[in-house]
């Protein structure tokens, strides 16, 4: 499962793994967790959702596959002169 203990639950992180909190997605062959980063204003402030926080389960059973596919938004952080 890919955990998101801060989604919910604004209480302090000890464990990215702790999958006793927060949102659980449990995995689907054929599926994918997609999730953006930023809030909703993110093109003006560029903060980060800490909602989107994640990690990792521990496999109970079988294997777990991952594949990062990053997707920068144009203007979100613009170069500093």
């Amino acid at each position: 499962e890919t955990v998101f203990p801060m989604s919910g639950d604004a209480g302090q992180i000890t464990s990215w793994s702790d999958c006793s909190r927060g949102l659980k997605v449990r995995p689907k062959t054929g599926s994918a967790v997609i999730f953006y980063s930023l809030l909703p204003d993110g093109q003006q402030s560029g903060g980060l959702d800490e909602s989107s926080f994640h990690g990792s389960c521990d496999v109970t059973s079988g294997v777990k596959w991952a594949a990062n596919y990053w997707i920068s938004l144009k203007n979100v952080h613009p170069l500093q002169p």
